[in-house]
């Protein structure tokens, strides 16, 4: 097979112009690419970690609403513990034991991902160990059993708005808030 059309330099240019792009062409465009990439990281660094709260928020609500359908549901007590493992938040959802202890074999991340990039604070009470542990605690017919209080979601070293699940009456109404709304 004979090509030499290909390699023919008059096919290489056409009305006297070189086909392509200039070295100086190709750098103007990356140098672009540079600044416009620099604008816009700090924005979409902002949009990740607020999607990750907001995700930390949500499934903090789905587990709470477990623990009460589940109280609701069996006629027992049940319960959601929040903890800090290895900077990640664990939580589980589980029946209430006689020690009152959150059981952490069965503790999940409380995102998927990396979920140490979140952190947490709460005003719930303390399982018994003192070991920083949180729970909500629901009766049989899921009403609260003790303390209302809420849980607040804040990425590490950036300053996104916090984002919080508030457990708000005895019967167990619970709702989520944000910014001031989390004071």
């Amino acid at each position: 097979m004979h090509l030499p059309h290909l390699f023919d330099p008059k096919n290489l240019l056409r009305d006297g112009h070189p086909r392509g792009f200039t070295l100086l062409e190709i750098l103007v465009a990356l140098v672009m690419i540079g600044i416009l990439s620099a604008i816009a990281a700090p924005s979409w660094l902002g949009f990740v970690n607020r999607q990750k709260v907001n995700t930390a928020q949500s499934a903090a609500l789905t587990l709470l609403r477990d623990a009460q359908s589940n109280a609701k549901r069996e006629k027992l007590g049940w319960q959601a513990c929040f903890w800090v493992d290895d900077n990640k938040v664990l939580a589980a959802v589980h029946r209430t034991p006689s020690d009152n202890q959150c059981q952490t074999s069965n503790g999940q991340p409380l995102i998927q991902g990396d979920s140490t990039a979140i952190r947490f604070t709460s005003n719930f009470a303390e399982d018994t160990t003192g070991s920083g542990k949180y729970r909500v605690q629901f009766k049989y017919d899921g009403s609260v059993n003790g303390r209302m209080g809420k849980i607040t979601f804040t990425p590490r070293n950036t300053d996104v708005s916090p984002r919080c699940v508030i457990v708000s009456t005895l019967l167990g109404a619970m709702r989520t808030a944000k910014d001031s709304g989390c004071d």
